[in-house]
C-alpha cells in the first residue's frame, strides 16, 4: 500500500515532540525512587542521572542512523520489517499499537485529569476524573485530525511552557538558603551496604525510564521536512536538552535539601518551601502542562501506528486503516481506531479493582509494556550493526559516530533495562508477552490465508 502522507512538520515541531513527550510527569516523581535505590547517597544519585543522560544520548545517536536511513511512516515498524523481516515488523507494530501507545495515552489522560482537579481544587472522584480525561482525549485527537499543524504548534507551546517551571525550580534550588524556622519532613536514614557500582546500576533503571518516548518520533518520519537530516538532529538535540535539565534539577534539589528531606517531603512540599504558599500550585500547573504535552505528543505518534501496519499489509482491515483523508492529509480511520483502543484502556483504569485509588491502574498501564518495548529498542540498536554489514553499499546522510562502540553500549543498556524490568515486574512482563504471542498467532493464521489482505 502506498504511503500518501505529505511533509508538514519542521525541525522545531520535531524537537518539541522529542522533548515534550520525554519530559512528562515522570521527572516530578522519580527523584525519590532514584535516591532510595542510591542508598540515599547524593553523589550516587547525581551520577545515576548523569550516566542515564549519557547512555540515552548514545542510544539516540545510534537509533538516529535508522531514522536517517528510513524516512517513511512507521518508525519502529519500518525498522523492524527491513532488518528482521515481515513477521518481526508486525510484532513491533503490534506492541506499539495494542499495548504501549494506547496504555500510555490513557494513563497520561488520567494524570492530566487528576492534576487538573488538584489545580482547580476539585475533589478527584470518578465523574470529574472521567469527564476531564475523556474530554482531553477527544479534544487532542480532534485537534490532531482536523488541524495537524495546530497540534504541532500546541506541542511546541506546551514544551516551551513546561520548561519554564523546571528552570525556575533549578535556579531556586541553587539560590535557596535554609531557614531554621521552616519545618521539613524527613525520613530515617537508609543505610546501604551494597557497592557503589551496584547502587548506580539500581538507580539507573528509574532514571532511564524518565527518558522513554523519544524513539517514537520516527513514526511521523514521512511527514517531517528533510527527515534524513532533521530526525537525527531532533533526537540527539532533544535528548541533550533533557539530560541537562534532569541533571541540573536533581543537583539543584540536592544542593538545597538533604536526601531524607526530598524523600520525606516530596516535590510538592519542597516547592512550597522554595516558593511559599503558592508553590504547590505552581508545580501542579507545571505537571498539568507536562501531562498534556506528553498526551498530545503520544497522540500524534499513535494516530500513525495502525496506519504503518496497514501500509505493509500487516494487520486486520488494511484497506480501512491505510486510507488517508486527502483533505486532512491524515489516516483518519487509523486515528479514530486508536482513539477507541485508548478509550478502552481509560475505562479499565476506572473499572479494574483499585482499592479506591484509580492511579494504581494508571501506574499499571505505564509499567506493563515497559520491558517488552525495551526489547524492541535493543533489537533496533543491534539492527544498526546488522544493516552496516548487510548493506555496506547504502550511502547514509548520517552515521552513528564511534561505530561500533556506541551501538554496543546502546545494546548493553537495553539488555540492562530489560533484565531489571523483568526481574522487578515478572507478572507484568509475562502478561505483555502472552498478549504479544496471542497477537502473533492471529497474524500467522490470517497471513497464511491471505498475506496481502489481512
Amino acid at each position: 500500500m502506498k504511503d500518501t502522507l505529505h511533509q508538514k512538520y519542521g525541525f522545531a515541531t520535531t524537537l518539541s515532540l522529542v522533548v515534550g513527550v520525554v519530559i512528562g510527569i515522570g521527572i516530578f516523581f522519580k527523584a525519590t525512587p532514584v535516591l532510595e535505590k542510591s542508598g540515599m547517597n547524593p553523589s550516587i544519585a547525581i551520577a545515576a542521572w548523569v550516566i542515564g543522560g549519557i547512555v540515552s544520548i548514545i542510544a539516540g545517536l545510534t537509533a538516529a542512523e535508522l531514522g536517517a536511513r528510513f524516512t517513511e511512516t512507521g518508525g519502529l515498524v519500518a525498522y523492524g520489517e527491513h532488518i528482521y523481516g515481515r513477521k518481526v515488523g508486525f510484532i513491533f507494530g503490534f506492541v506499539q499499537s495494542i499495548l504501549y501507545g494506547p496504555a500510555i495515552n490513557a494513563s497520561l489522560a488520567f494524570y492530566f485529569a487528576l492534576f487538573t482537579c488538584q489545580f482547580l481544587g476539585i475533589e478527584p472522584t470518578l465523574l470529574p476524573l472521567l469527564a476531564i480525561a475523556a474530554t482531553s482525549l477527544l479534544f487532542t485527537t480532534g485537534i490532531n485530525i482536523f488541524a495537524a499543524r495546530l497540534g504541532g504548534w500546541i506541542q511546541q507551546a506546551a514544551t516551551y511552557i513546561k520548561l519554564i517551571p523546571l528552570v525556575v525550580i533549578i535556579f531556586a534550588g541553587f539560590l535557596y538558603q535554609p531557614e531554621p524556622s521552616v519545618a521539613i519532613t524527613t525520613v530515617p536514614v537508609v543505610v546501604s551496604d551494597i557497592p557503589w557500582y551496584l547502587a548506580i546500576g539500581a538507580a539507573l533503571l528509574p532514571v532511564l525510564f524518565t527518558f522513554d518516548g523519544w524513539m517514537f518520533v520516527g513514526t511521523i518520519a514521512k511527514e517531517i521536512k528533510n527527515a534524513a537530516k532533521v530526525l537525527p538532529l531532533a533526537i540527539v538535540g532533544g535528548l541533550g536538552i533533557i539530560a541537562l535539565i534532569y541533571a541540573l534539577l536533581n543537583t539543584s534539589l540536592l544542593s538545597a535539601f538533604t536526601p531524607e528531606q526530598i524523600v520525606g517531603t516530596g516535590i510538592f512540599g519542597l516547592s512550597e518551601v522554595l516558593f511559599g504558599a503558592m508553590g504547590s500550585k505552581f508545580v501542579t500547573l507545571a505537571i498539568v502542562i507536562s501531562a498534556y504535552g506528553g498526551l498530545n505528543g503520544y497522540t500524534i505518534y499513535s494516530q500513525r501506528m495502525l496506519y504503518s501496519l496497514a501500509l505493509n499489509d500487516l494487520f486486520i482491515g488494511n484497506k480501512f486503516l491505510g486510507k488517508v483523508n486527502k483533505k486532512l492529509d491524515l489516516p483518519v480511520n487509523s486515528a479514530l481506531t486508536m482513539l477507541g483502543i485508548t478509550s478502552i484502556y481509560l475505562a479499565l483504569i476506572f473499572i479494574l479493582p483499585n482499592s479506591g485509588d484509580f492511579s494504581i491502574n494508571a501506574n499499571l498501564f505505564t509499567d506493563i509494556p515497559v520491558a517488552t518495548v525495551w526489547i524492541l529498542y535493543t533489537l533496533i540498536f543491534a539492527g544498526v550493526i546488522i544493516l552496516r554489514r548487510r548493506e555496506p553499499e547504502v550511502r547514509l546522510t548520517y552515521k552513528v559516530p564511534l561505530y561500533p562502540l556506541l551501538p554496543i553500549i546502546a545494546i548493553l543498556t537495553g539488555i540492562f533495562v530489560v533484565c531489571n524490568a523483568v526481574i522487578s515486574n515478572i507478572p507484568y512482563f509475562l502478561l505483555t508477552m502472552t498478549i504479544t504471542i496471542i497477537g502473533f498467532i492471529i497474524f500467522l493464521i490470517l497471513d497464511r490465508r491471505n498475506p496481502n489482505t489481512l
